[in-house]
């Protein structure tokens, strides 16, 4: 049994991946809280890394850790030309970690994946979306797998810049913050930080320090002019993310913003629809 998520992070660094310790570590300190027969999802595999972390969180414990992806197509095909199999990468690397006992692989897509755990009759205490980035698909992730959730449960994800958290956005970060409500901002900023306390102003400045990592100090602050040709937007269409987060979530009494690392969203489940 892991306590912490430092006696486990030499571990998990050994995982490729797009995600670093934050996530991880977030991750783990979710799951040491569910309950003890708790299980959870990760949709967008990958490498295993943060499953891989989960499933180490629930060690000693009858948590299991399902992971969704579908393992062929786009990235995973690419990586199959070059003679890398992401599956057998996968299984091994749980095995490796003395995980793979708690976990529960599905290489599917992942509305399959919610068809199977529904036939199953299985409840989930979280979901982590990072599967395909596409508004459509991300959209019908949260639907699907909300239906899912048991209550009290939370479903969360990675590449959503709440900077962009609203349909067509300009490029100027700065100017399109500043034509939100009040409570629109607000309800953004929960995604990342607590924003009690702050007047308008300090929000507007926070966010865009949070999310685009810029030491700023002046209201005149605007966007990087380059930003849609940045690696960045190229690899990961965030846009798309946070629009499909804000359509499900925006006015949707059955959850409530908790606290996220910066780039990730979460929400907790209060009630049914």
């Amino acid at each position: 049994m892991y306590n912490s998520y430092d006696e486990i992070a030499d571990i998990i660094d050994v995982f490729a991946g797009h995600t670093g310790p934050s996530q991880s570590r977030w991750l783990f300190d979710l799951v040491k809280q569910m309950s003890n027969d708790a299980w959870v999802c990760e949709v967008g595999t990958n490498y295993g890394r943060l499953s891989a972390a989960m499933a180490l969180a629930s060690v000693g414990s009858n948590r299991r850790v399902v992971t969704v992806d579908h393992m062929i197509g786009g990235y995973c095909e690419r990586k199959a030309e070059d003679g890398i199999n992401i599956y057998e990468q996968v299984i091994d690397g749980m095995i490796w970690t003395g995980a793979w006992e708690k976990i529960v692989p599905l290489p599917i897509k992942s509305l399959q994946a919610h068809e199977f755990i529904l036939t199953m009759k299985r409840k989930l205490a979280l979901v982590y979306l990072d599967g395909d980035h596409s508004y459509d698909n991300v959209l019908a992730e949260m639907i699907s797998f909300g239906d899912l959730i048991e209550i009290g449960g939370i479903i969360c994800g990675d590449d959503c810049f709440t900077a962009q958290i609203q349909h067509h956005w300009p490029i100027k970060f700065l100017e399109a913050l500043e034509t939100l409500p009040d409570a629109e901002l607000t309800l953004f900023a929960t995604t990342s930080f607590d924003p009690t306390g702050m007047d308008r102003q300090e929000l507007l400045l926070t966010l865009v320090k949070v999310h685009m990592n810029q030491n700023i100090s002046s209201p005149e602050y605007s966007f990087l002019e380059a930003w849609p040709d940045s690696d960045r937007f190229r690899k990961h269409p965030v846009k798309t993310v946070a629009d499909a987060i804000f359509s499900f979530f925006y006015e949707n009494s059955n959850y409530e913003a908790v606290e996220a690392p910066g780039n990730q969203f979460a929400f907790r489940k209060i009630s049914e629809g």
